[in-house]
């Protein structure tokens, strides 16, 4: 008879054992899929992300920002009420910038020409290759005071998020390896020669 407790017992044990096991892993709440990124958080991020990855015997002299109060040797926001600035960088038109809400510059202190680069936030209505096919018709076919830069470079980030960069060889060829090194998978819709 106690032999005959005793495997009812362990029996017992065995079944509330795998009655427990079999409910791991399997509970009634559900996993969230994980958040895709559809682009950077700020314009400022993606200049300061590739302002990063130059050693300091790569950087140039550069200036963030609006011209007026411009932040020195690095990136800087661009205050949307001066448009004026950005149509004499950019070569863009009042209406093409009625469409940005957010912008990033960073531009060589000397010359402009040499080296310039803009992150645009577009407003969602906006579609971003539009955009650049309007930016680079304006800035391949604009008027240089100091004559036309040598390559131009215009990548989509997503999210609403573009990247114009322009100016001599020197300066742009490298600052487009560090871009393709801070977001890896972005093709750039433009890269070209547009003066020699």
């Amino acid at each position: 008879m106690k032999k005959l407790i005793s495997l009812l017992l362990v029996f017992a044990m065995a079944v509330s054992v795998m009655a427990g096991c079999a409910g791991e892993g399997s509970t009634n709440e559900t996993t969230e899929p994980a958040e895709t990124v559809t682009g950077p958080a700020s314009a400022l991020e993606v200049l300061e992300n590739i302002w990063a990855l130059y050693g300091d015997d790569e950087k140039f002299p550069v200036m963030g920002g609006n011209p007026e109060g411009g932040v020195m040797d690095v990136p800087a926001n661009w205050d949307l009420t001066y448009a004026e600035g950005m149509i004499n960088y950019l070569q863009l038109t009042a209406e093409d910038l009625a469409n940005v809400d957010e912008a990033s510059s960073m531009i060589h202190m000397m010359n402009s020409n040499i080296f310039t680069a803009y992150v645009l936030h577009l407003n969602d209505s906006t579609k971003a290759a539009d955009f650049a096919a309007t930016a680079k018709d304006a800035i391949v076919n604009g008027q240089w005071l100091c004559g036309a830069p040598e390559k131009l470079v215009i990548a989509d980030l997503g999210g609403n998020y573009l990247l114009i960069a322009l100016g001599g060889n020197d300066a742009v060829a490298p600052f487009e390896t560090k871009l393709a090194e801070a977001y890896p998978g972005i093709t750039p819709l433009y890269s070209e020669a547009i003066a020699g």
